[in-house]
């Protein structure tokens, strides 16, 4: 994880979390995070190739961390 973006320290939170009642708002808080981020880089047009790849592979596995919690409750 690059510690460089915003909403990396959110992220790597979710990642770590191991108690089930604290997750949700763990993935919930890095999905905003990362929303926001992506909407500053649509909003001033700026296209960090880099960085739009990180968002991309974090939602998709914010989404299956979110899935699994699902299935265990």
């Amino acid at each position: 994880m690059n510690d460089n973006y915003v909403w990396g320290k959110l992220y790597e939170a979710a990642l770590l979390e191991t108690d089930d009642k604290k997750l949700p708002s763990c993935l919930q808080a890095a999905k905003s995070a990362i929303n926001t981020r992506f909407q500053e880089i649509q909003a001033n047009r700026n296209s960090p190739t880099e960085e739009l790849q990180a968002i991309a592979d974090a939602l998709h596995v914010l989404k299956v961390l979110r899935m699994e919690l699902e299935k265990r409750s």
